[in-house]
């Protein structure tokens, strides 16, 4: 992903997850978004987080303190609510 979002012509601004699939979050993952939230920040991208449905995924954002680096006003709905909501930002 971070190849992706580095190479591409224009540089995206925003990366939004969609996390409906996302059941639990390990610490390997965890750790694994953090640092791409991380490299997002460092290359100006803003990040969000739409659909996370799952209680267990939201607790594991809490255990792993993902929230640190990803606000709680970051995580929406709907891909189109975080679009609508972030287009423009940095």
């Amino acid at each position: 992903m971070l190849h992706v979002l580095t190479a591409a012509k224009p540089k995206p601004k925003l990366l939004v997850l969609e996390a409906t699939g996302i059941v639990e979050i390990d610490f390997t993952a965890a750790q694994t978004l953090i640092d791409l939230i991380k490299k997002c920040h460092e290359n100006g991208v803003t990040v969000a987080i739409a659909r996370l449905e799952s209680t267990r995924a939201q607790e594991a954002f809490e255990r792993f303190r993902i929230y640190d680096v990803l606000p709680r006003e970051r995580i929406f709905r709907s891909v189109d609510e975080a679009v609508r909501t972030l287009a423009g930002t940095k």
